[in-house]
Order: structure tokens, then sequence, then C-alpha cells
């Protein structure tokens, strides 16, 4: 279980899928109570707070459209989110129209289901939620740290994925990474490490935020301003990230400023993130580039001040 601790409140008649969904959202920490129709469910409503309403919108005794109409009505009202069997486009649209916070189809797998409504509550972490940034280590697990930057980044990957979705819809071949350079990159890391204890080298952190160290290979894509493709897709390595930027290592300079980078998530199961990214940063280390960059985040969705 992670550090988060939200109350969510199951509304559905399925016990069986209720348990389900409570096992998958008690991973994530939430602490889940169930209901089994829209009636008993706004009792427990009227009764103590939750942070989140998961409801079907066939229930017995009161329909989950009525439950929703009612809990909106409260002064401090959960996040509202459906998960129905029912996927008439019409009937989704006004859910959302009336302040539901999303709409799932049954058939989301239930670890995504999850990790879709833990992010609901990552963007107000985000805004209240600063990191010091320290010289001293972390004592918080690498995992955790990293899980949180996921997070972070997830709710920045989802506010930009209608538009970098086409660039990703069409078979992409990007050449692999040398075999070489993950090693390279470890021994590089280890030796900077080494030099900052030693007091030999100051590592300036122009992105002041918080980093963890990471392996993965990802796809980058040259773009305009537009986000439109002008080059063909690169894989590169990460070295680090950020809520604010990534380092990576490549074989070659990247000339261009504006990128699409995409990678598979390490925490967020089935999670694609997908940012685009400004290139600060591009200088030679012995036979591979060292390439820095900034995610473009919209200022509404700004985390450091």
């Amino acid at each position: 279980m992670n550090a988060f601790s939200y109350r969510a409140l199951i509304v559905d008649s399925d016990a069986a899928w209720q348990s389900q969904v409570c096992c998958a959202l008690t991973k994530e920490g939430f602490q889940c109570e169930v209901a089994a129709d829209g009636l008993q469910a706004a009792e427990i409503l009227a009764s103590r707070p939750f942070d989140l309403l998961l409801t079907e919108l066939v229930l017995p005794r009161l329909h989950g459209h009525s439950l929703i109409v009612q809990t909106l009505k409260h002064s401090q009202r959960p996040r509202i989110v459906v998960v129905s069997q029912l996927s008439d486009s019409r009937l989704v649209r006004d859910v959302l129209s009336r302040g539901a916070d999303d709409y799932f189809h049954k058939s989301i797998p239930l670890e995504l289901l999850a990790t879709k409504l833990l992010s609901l509550f990552c963007l107000d972490d985000w805004r209240t939620h600063k990191v010091e940034v320290s010289s001293t280590p972390v004592d918080e697990p690498r995992d955790t740290r990293l899980k949180r930057i996921e997070r972070q980044l997830q709710v920045v990957s989802d506010h930009f994925a209608e538009r970098i979705a086409p660039l990703f819809e069409q078979d992409l071949y990007a050449a692999e990474v040398p075999s070489g350079i993950m090693d390279f990159a470890e021994r590089m890391c280890i030796d900077e490490r080494a030099a900052i204890e030693a007091q030999l080298h100051v590592s300036a952190n122009t992105r002041k935020s918080e980093r963890v160290d990471i392996r993965r290979t990802a796809t980058v894509i040259q773009v305009n301003e537009q986000l439109m493709e002008v080059d063909a897709p690169m894989q590169v390595v990460l070295l680090d990230v950020s809520a604010s930027g990534v380092r990576m290592i490549h074989t070659r300079a990247i000339p261009a400023t504006d990128l699409v980078l995409a990678w598979q998530a390490e925490t967020l199961p089935y999670y694609t993130i997908r940012l685009p990214l400004t290139v600060t940063r591009c200088r030679p280390v012995g036979r591979f580039y060292d390439i820095g960059g900034m995610f473009d985040i919209p200022p509404e969705l700004e985390l450091l001040s």
C-alpha cells in the first residue's frame, strides 16, 4: 500500500464485481465501503464524508443517475465516477455535463481503473505538494518517489492525449538503441555520484524538483510547435525523470528543440506516458550525447512556482 489514503464508496448490485474493485483500489491505498443499491448509498453519503463515489447507473431502489444528482448537491461532494455496463454516448455526455468526473465502461481492466481513479486526486496533490530540493539523501524509497512522479506526469499526459495520440496511431519504427548504451549510462551515473560525494563536481538541479534514476528506453519524435511530426522517430535511454523534466542519452545529437517523448511507465500498469518536451541541453559525452529537457506543462497544470 502506498502513502495515499482516500475513502471510496463503491455502489453496485453485483457483489462479486464490487469485491474485485475493492481489492484493486485497496492496493492503491483507498479505504473502501460498499452499497448494494442507490438508496443505501445515498444514506451512507449523508452520514459521513467520502473522497470518491464509484457507481453503476443501473441500480435497484434509486437509479445511479438520481444518486449522482443528489450527491452533486452536497456542499463537500466526493469525486464522482461512473463505471457502467451502459455505453450510450448521449448518456455519457449527460452524466459528465452534470458534473461527474469520469465515465468508464465495465470492460475496463480493474488495475487500469484503479490507476485512473487515483490519478483524479494527483492534480490536487500536485498543486499543494511541493517537493523540497535538497542535496541530502531522500529517506523515501525510490519506488515510492517514482510512483508519485509518474502519477503527476500521468495528469499531463492525459491532458495532451488527444493531440499526441495521432503521432502513435501509425506503425512506428525506431532503430533499437546500441547494446552498450545501457552499460555506458550506468557507468556515467556512478562516476557522477562518486564525484559529487567527493565534492569534485556539483550537479546543478536546474529542474528544481526531485529526480529519480530510471533506465528505460523511450521513443522520441521530433515535432513542430503544432505537435506535428517533422522527422522519423528515434529510441533513447532515460537516465532520470522528475515532475518537470527528463535526462536521456542518445547516439547522436538531437537538433530539434521540440519533441514528443513516450515511454512505458514503471509503476502504472498498462500506461504509456507521452509528453511534449523542450530540449534544454545536448552535449557530447564520450561517443554518446547527454540530452536534457523540460516537459511543456500548461499553466493550469503547473506544479512548480
